[in-house]
């Protein structure tokens, strides 16, 4: 039986024989709260987001509940899920590409984060 949760990414990120970088930097790149020092590796489970096309860290120490949209039946990202609740609607890539290849306007998309 197929599972939501079975469905991800992975990233892998392995200083073990390299300087690493430090956790000021970790946090600018949206990696806060990963061992990623010198001499560590984390691995991490990704999901795609179907609203922008992002990939996203599965952050380990979230606390706040995913985001998800019924609509497309998929896990997206917290941008993704602030353009839903503000304007109400489901918007996957593939139905803004459809709109735009008929000639429909196409309103800006937030760029992933």
């Amino acid at each position: 039986m197929f599972r939501k949760s079975e469905a991800y990414g992975e990233l892998e990120i392995d200083h073990r024989e390299s300087p690493g970088f430090s956790e000021g930097l970790a946090w600018k790149v949206g990696l806060g709260g990963l061992e990623v020092g010198k001499g560590k590796r984390a691995r991490v489970h990704t999901k795609y987001c179907p609203h922008c096309t992002a990939h996203f860290i599965l952050n380990p120490h979230r606390k706040r509940e995913r985001c998800y949209c019924r609509s497309c039946d998929s896990y997206i990202c917290d941008n993704c899920a602030i353009d839903m609740k503000v304007t109400g609607e489901c918007r996957p890539f593939a139905k803004v590409i459809e709109d735009w290849a008929k000639g429909k306007p196409v309103t800006a998309l937030r760029s992933p984060a």
